[in-house]
């Protein structure tokens, strides 16, 4: 599902690829779906849900993740987004 909603996103079917991504399980990719929730509410224009899906990505990434996290802080700040505090262990 992450693979089409990406696909569907890219062909700017925004609606059909918010469908895909809130029908995946929640359990697994927790922080490949927010942020791809956070893609397609950035392509709609809807900064608030975006800023909110990217933030819920960087809490569900792993210590070990850094460029991933890196990447998704760039698309924060670009809707306007504090960034979370990194968890320390």
């Amino acid at each position: 599902m992450l693979h089409l909603a990406r696909l569907l996103l890219s062909e700017k079917k925004i609606d059909e690829a918010l469908q895909q991504a809130e029908a995946m399980d929640t359990t697994q990719y927790v922080a490949l779906r927010a942020e791809l929730l956070g893609d397609a509410y950035r392509a709609k224009g809807d900064t608030v849900k975006a800023r909110s899906a990217y933030q819920d990505a960087l809490k569900a990434l792993a210590k070990d993740t850094d460029g991933l996290r890196d990447s998704i802080s760039m698309k924060l700040d670009a809707v306007g987004g504090a960034r979370v505090a990194e968890q320390k262990s």
